[in-house]
């Protein structure tokens, strides 16, 4: 087993601070704040499988969500797992529960259960001198269904 070194408890903390720095962004409404740590090149697949491309079309996808099925909603996450996988690279594992959704322009959105969407998060980060930003972001929605037996 690997001892953590100080380098990675800065780097975890690093990490978590751009989770939460998302959270708080995202809870706010605030779409500036929340395109602020990607990636000028980042990419992000939403829920509904749309992918977007650059900090620039990742920000204007959240203003238009946040005034719109999103606006009022709440994000808490719970943190799975967090990897270092050197080379200044991190994969961020999360759990979402998202509250307040409302329906979207065709009806009610794939996934929602009495106003509430439930996601699988991964997110890739990327050091930039002593921060961190998002690389990549994958957002997958969990479809409620009956299991087998």
């Amino acid at each position: 087993m690997m001892i953590p070194t100080t380098d990675d408890a800065a780097d975890r903390a690093g990490v978590l601070e751009l989770n939460e720095r998302l959270r708080a962004a995202w809870n706010a409404h605030d779409a500036d704040a929340f395109g602020a740590p990607w990636e000028d090149e980042a990419d992000h697949v939403n829920t509904f499988g749309d992918v977007q491309t650059g900090k620039a079309e990742i920000t204007a996808g959240a203003r238009f969500i946040f005034s719109s099925m999103m606006a009022g909603t709440e994000s808490n996450v719970v943190v799975r797992d967090l990897r270092l996988l050197g080379g200044g690279v991190a994969l961020l594992d999360l759990d979402q529960t998202l509250t307040g959704v409302s329906d979207g322009p065709a009806g009610p959105l794939p996934g929602v259960v009495g106003g509430t969407l439930r996601s699988r998060i991964k997110i890739v980060a990327r050091k930039h001198g002593t921060g961190w930003k998002v690389a990549s972001f994958q957002n997958t929605a969990i479809i409620p269904r009956p299991l087998p037996g």
